[in-house]
């Protein structure tokens, strides 16, 4: 492997070249984006034989999004710190062993994360399988070369998982912290609401909504009521009016038909004795009514999580509890909010206010991570948060109060989803 480097390169980087963003976004060269495209079809097509069986998997979307982030971020560093025209770029670039360890190089040099740089690697490997397949007819010389850089960035791989330690968990705060901030947000929501209904009658603001919203997001990923749901769950939810019309599933990685994709479900409630009648949900909402069962059952569906995809015997079913607080804010966000931040859009939660912004409303990855950031460092202002905590920390942290709690073995505490049989 003489043609290979050997060590990484000593990268002595500025303070700017280590905190500044380096990748490519909007300014990826044309060409770039089309064999990305097709790099993309290759690795999600359901029947694609040529992957061999390392990757005989199809890649779901969601990872087909963060490999393009991967080629960007490669291709950034190509332009910005090797000098590579924007024209010339291309995935051609992961086979050059020389400009790829520079880039690793540079990583190491950032402090990038163990996992981060895993990534880009695994990537490659990826990339440089996909490149061999468009040479219908390799040279010897040519097969030996693929095989002896797939063995090489294995090797790169493994040695820098073991040299690289895994960045210790920064504390976290505690199950009852948490909890309490949702709450406090919930409390907030629920007086905006009424503020607003005794006012205009009902809900009117993007604000009242967007309250409601947050409220609702903070305790599906804490687990106030029940279980906490991916990220995924709640980007992918569609809303209950949508669902007649919706031709496929939202999700591109599903293939099973008639799939209607990760939903929630509103269900009018019968009345709970004789011929009396459910109150109004929102005098109910409000104290206007004080009967104990309001006018509907919030449940939710999803096929599609974590590495499910549409495995109807892997498909989450759950009843939000009824007359919970969760149950109320769905309900309240089902009926009112949607239509007021988003009326034209199935995606059940949104990111932004279409009346300021024309970024698309559906989450995205980054749109969903700078969401609950923005809605961490206000609860942290406020005093409501003793430290940061991203969202996939929120599950972690009922995770471990759970097993703490029952004397549960790791793993076991999923038992308590309600599966379908």
């Amino acid at each position: 492997m003489a043609s290979f480097p050997q060590r990484l390169y000593d990268m002595k980087l500025t303070f700017e070249e280590k905190k500044g963003r380096y990748g490519l976004s909007s300014s990826m060269p044309h060409s770039l984006r089309k064999e990305s495209h097709q790099f993309a079809k290759w690795s999600s097509a359901a029947l694609q034989l040529d992957r061999g069986m390392r990757y005989r998997r199809p890649t779901q979307s969601t990872t087909i999004d963060k490999q393009r982030d991967c080629i960007a971020a490669y291709a950034g560093f190509l332009h910005n710190f090797m000098g590579i025209e924007l024209k010339a770029l291309g995935l051609r670039f992961y086979s050059h062993a020389h400009k790829f360890m520079a880039y690793i190089s540079f990583l190491v040099a950032r402090n990038a994360g163990q996992g981060h740089i895993c990534k880009h690697i695994s990537l490659a490997r990826k990339v440089n399988a996909y490149l061999a397949t468009l040479n219908p007819s390799p040279s010897s010389e040519d097969e030996r070369h693929t095989k002896r850089l797939d063995d090489w960035l294995g090797v790169l791989e493994a040695q820098i998982f073991l040299a690289i330690p895994k960045a210790p968990r920064a504390a976290l705060p505690s199950f009852d912290e948490v909890c309490h901030w949702a709450e406090v947000l919930s409390e907030e929501a629920f007086h905006r609401v009424k503020s607003e209904e005794a006012e205009f009658g009902r809900l009117t603001s993007w604000k009242g909504a967007r309250m409601v919203q947050d409220a609702i997001i903070a305790r599906l990923l804490i687990g106030t009521d029940l279980p906490p749901a991916r990220s995924f769950c709640i980007k992918t939810s569609t809303h209950p009016d949508f669902l007649p019309d919706l031709s496929r599933c939202p999700d591109p990685g599903c293939r099973t038909p008639g799939c209607k994709g990760n939903r929630f479900i509103l269900t009018e409630n019968e009345a709970a004795l004789g011929d009396e009648e459910p109150c109004d949900y929102f005098d109910y909402l409000c104290g206007e009514d004080e009967d104990p069962l309001p006018s509907y059952t919030v449940s939710f569906i999803y096929p599609h999580h974590k590495t499910a995809r549409g495995d109807d015997t892997r498909t989450i079913r759950c009843t939000i509890p009824p007359n919970s607080i969760l149950a109320d804010l769905l309900a309240l966000h089902i009926l009112r909010g949607h239509e007021i931040m988003a009326p034209n859009e199935p995606a059940l939660f949104v990111s932004g206010n279409p009346k300021r912004s024309s970024v698309p409303l559906r989450f995205s990855d980054a749109r969903f991570g700078h969401y609950f950031k923005t809605l961490v460092d206000e609860g942290m202002r406020r005093g409501l948060l003793s430290s940061y905590i991203r969202a996939t920390d929120a599950r972690s942290i009922f995770v471990e109060e759970y097993m703490g709690r029952k004397g549960m073995e790791p793993g076991e505490w999923k038992r308590i989803w309600e599966y379908s049989a």
